[in-house]
Formats: structure tokens, sequence, C-alpha cells
């Protein structure tokens, strides 16, 4: 497949993209946890679309960090831009761009590549626990699994600390690239890290306020 350097920083933007989602997902989701004890009896006026929400956060989240984990060439990833990065080495400039100029920081990719395929060695079995969960808890629903989903999450564990460095590994990779043709790196966030638990609060403070006033 014939590539250019735009195809290559269009990737890794498009990858941003999808782990300021996870991201929200995972901290909307937390948001709604930290909070439950102290707004117990808010939540408990409508359980149902609090369990639907929280349910629908959690299978998004796992079903979206399998994809940025995909080892499939079919599935726009985390480890295909690691391909495509190493096929297209001659597009990648020896210092950073900005404006299309090149500043005097160096752009090594070799080291990136060599940095990031350790990673993926180091995170191979939390990559490989998010997929089991995903298969047989999220995405498909395993028949042996049905009556007893906590014995697959203790047979695969994986921790929120756990999604969380997967995600900071992603982000940190495609920034890299990023930063490679334009000097400047992508948030992770949409509006900022406290901005999810704001807005669970906000909805919470609410509710609370419509059923005492």
């Amino acid at each position: 497949m014939y590539m250019t350097s735009d195809d290559i920083l269009k990737y890794a933007r498009t990858l941003m993209m999808r782990i300021r989602f996870a991201h929200a997902y995972l901290n909307t989701y937390k948001a709604f946890c930290d909070n439950g004890k102290e707004y117990y009896e808010v939540m408990n006026q409508a359980p149902l679309f609090f369990a639907l929400t929280e349910k629908s956060l959690v299978t998004a989240l796992m079903i979206e960090v399998c994809k940025l984990f995909e080892d499939s060439s079919q599935v726009m990833s985390i480890k295909k831009l690691y391909n495509i990065c190493e096929q297209n080495k001659p597009l990648f400039p020896k210092m950073r761009l900005e404006n299309g100029k090149e500043t005097n920081l160096p752009c090594n990719l070799e080291q990136i590549l060599k940095t990031t395929n350790t990673k993926f060695e180091s995170y191979s079995t939390i990559i490989l626990n998010v997929k089991a969960q995903r298969d047989k808890l999220w995405a498909h629903t395993d028949k042996a699994c049905v009556l007893e989903p906590d014995k697959i999450e203790k047979e695969f564990p994986v921790t929120w600390g756990d999604i969380e460095e997967l995600l900071n590994f992603a982000s940190g990779f495609a920034n890299s690239i990023i930063i490679c043709f334009t000097n400047s790196i992508e948030a992770h966030w949409f509006n900022s890290p406290n901005s999810y638990e704001e807005n669970v609060l906000y909805v919470l403070n609410s509710m609370k306020s419509g059923s005492t006033g």
C-alpha cells in the first residue's frame, strides 16, 4: 500500500481520537463508581438507567481497548501504526518538522520503534487478558461464563490501572509519531482529566436538587 507522511500523521491522529474516547469511557465510569456511595439515594431514583449506563461504559471501553491493540492488519490499531512506520522509514524526517520546516530537534524513529516494541512485550499479558475478557464477557458471551462471570475476571485479571497503562502507552506512541511531523503532541482528554467527574457530579447534583427542591 502506497503511503505518504500525511497518511501516517492522519493515522496517528485518528488513533489519538479513539484513545480520547477510551479515556472518556474509563473516567466517566470511575466517576460513577467513586461517587456511588455518597449519591446512592440519588442514583437509586433511576437504578435501571445508571446500571445500563455503567455497563455500556465498561463494554465500550473494553472493546475499544481491544481494537487499539488488535493484531489484525485489517484493524486500525497501534500495532498497525507501528508496522506502517517500520515499513515507511524513508518518509520520516531526520529532524522534527514544524509547519513543514525542520527544527533543531531530532526525530529518532529507530529509538521510537525499539521502545515501543519493548513495551508491547512488557504489556503482552495484560493485552491478552483484556482480549480474553472481551471475547468471553463483553463482545461474545461465552456460554460457560453466563452464570459465573467472576470466574473469567479471576482467570484473566485486568485492573483499571492496567487499562490506564495501556492507554498511556498507546497515546505515548501515537504522539511520538505526531511530534515528528508537527513538533507538537495531542491531549489524551477531550477537555481535562477532571471534566468527566465534574460532568457526572453536575448530573447527580442536579438530580439531588430536583428531588429536594
